[in-house]
């Protein structure tokens, strides 16, 4: 997992800060990391090529929105629960990099988290 997406809700402070957040943390994890918002990628579908997995920071909304630019993608999407109900998130904010992690693989290239596409 070389390339990953950080998908957030521009009208979110809290998605804006755990955005910012995230991209950082990756970058020091040595992950190429695009981070935007769903126009963006409407606009430049390339933006996407060769994402290996998208984080969306937001609401349901903001999960949905991942899930239509996966669509000529396939990646998994990973939700981190920042809005009203986040019924479609797992990931708690405070858990956001601890989650992650578990997602990218380790030295040996195994990853403790299952995949399922």
């Amino acid at each position: 997992m070389r390339r990953i997406g950080v998908l957030y809700n521009p009208l979110s402070e809290a998605s804006i800060a755990r955005s910012l957040e995230l991209e950082s943390w990756l970058h020091d994890q040595g992950k190429d990391v695009w981070r935007g918002i769903s126009q963006d990628c409407r606009d430049r579908p390339d933006l996407l090529d060769g994402i290996d997995l998208m984080v969306a920071l937001g609401g349901d909304g903001t999960i949905l929105r991942a899930a239509r630019l996966t669509f000529d993608n396939p990646m998994p999407v990973l939700g981190v629960a920042l809005g009203h109900l986040s019924f479609m998130a797992e990931i708690a904010p405070r858990r956001c990099t601890m989650d992650c992690a578990r997602f990218l693989p380790d030295a040996s290239g195994t990853m403790s988290a299952l995949w399922c596409r």
